[in-house]
């Protein structure tokens, strides 16, 4: 069954990046049609679009200017650490020091923290065991280095938050499939570059093509939203709260939950030790999506469904709306108490 739903989305993938031809028709007309009103305001919008392509490519700087994730040795349960495994281990934990001694969010932030990481590494020489080396360095690493990460996941969740936050008001609002293709663009790259710098780290490689994969599935998916919108508005039609915005709605909450995706995978690929994991990433996808989910039904409960539950009585015993508390000031309230 998993691999059946994963031919599905790569067929859906592989059509909404075909779609993208549609994006591109759409910034030739709107180029002919500044144009035909004046030639210097199609110049002006071929200004715009370079400026926004150099933009893309200045985002994507940080996977030239870092090294990639620090490899720990490799040491099988119950193997005695020999002189290479433990002169590798040494070398392991040095990089990473040197690293964290280079990032100004730790030096500011969890200055304390990092000194004691730095002693604990220096005194490493003396403290190796041979026998149980694997379990030596997974408790290592969880008293000395996991304190120091929590201090940039922090940073590079917030970066994540906002990007999803502004990619799916962004995607919601604006009428042109273009403009939406560009929004996730931007910002997904932004985020990317952002989250690079965190944690000065950036993916090896093949995790690197995995982030661009990440970003063209959010075009992809925005694209085929996007080209069934008549569907999504006609569903949406028939959805308490939603109406005729059901098509933005759907657009803003779905691109929102896949910037999300793409943000905390680049989280995992970036980490400063212990290169991603496709298992442990599935797992920590699956955390994050229920809470994307709790906190969507908490949006219902708060808001939709009282609301359509009062339209309804209102209706049926041919009362007004405002006789049940619905005027417009009270669910403009209601948005904003949620928000706070």
């Amino acid at each position: 069954m998993h691999k059946i739903l994963t031919q599905i989305e790569r067929v859906f993938v592989g059509i909404g990046l075909g779609l993208s031809v549609l994006v591109v028709m759409e910034l030739v007309q709107a180029y002919q049609a500044l144009a035909s009103i004046h030639p210097w305001a199609g110049y002006g919008f071929l200004v715009l679009l370079a400026g926004l392509v150099f933009y893309l490519a200045w985002n994507i700087r940080g996977f030239f200017q870092f090294r990639t994730v620090p490899r720990p040795p490799k040491i099988k349960p119950g193997d005695v650490a020999g002189p290479t495994v433990r002169k590798n281990t040494l070398k392991y934990f040095d990089r990473i020091m040197k690293r964290f001694e280079q990032n100004e969010i730790l030096r500011s932030d969890a200055a304390e923290a990092l000194e004691r990481f730095k002693v604990e590494v220096a005194g490493l020489s003396r403290d190796l065991p041979q026998h149980g080396l694997d379990e030596w360095i997974d408790e290592f690493e969880q008293r000395t280095i996991s304190p120091l990460l929590k201090v940039l996941d922090k940073k590079a969740e917030s970066v994540v938050s906002d990007s999803v936050g502004l990619v799916s008001l962004g995607t919601a609002l604006s009428p042109y499939r273009s403009a939406d293709v560009l929004i996730v663009l931007v910002r997904n790259t932004h985020m990317v570059n952002r989250i690079i710098r965190i944690y000065r780290t950036r993916p090896t490689p093949i995790e690197t093509i995995r982030v661009f994969i990440d970003i063209a599935r959010v075009v992809a998916w925005v694209n085929v939203i996007n080209a069934t919108d008549q569907i999504w508005s006609g569903v949406g039609r028939h959805l308490p709260l939603v109406g005729k915005y059901g098509e933005s709605i759907s657009e803003g909450l779905f691109s929102g939950l896949l910037t999300s995706v793409a943000g905390h995978a680049a989280i995992d690929r970036c980490r400063s030790y212990h290169a991603w994991s496709a298992e442990s990433a599935a797992r920590e996808y699956r955390s994050k999506l229920r809470r994307w989910g709790d906190d969507i039904l908490s949006l219902l409960k708060r808001n939709a469904i009282p609301r359509f539950l009062k339209r309804k009585k209102a209706a049926s015993t041919g009362k007004s709306s405002e006789d049940f508390g619905m005027s417009g000031e009270s669910d403009d309230s209601d948005l904003l108490e949620y928000g706070r």
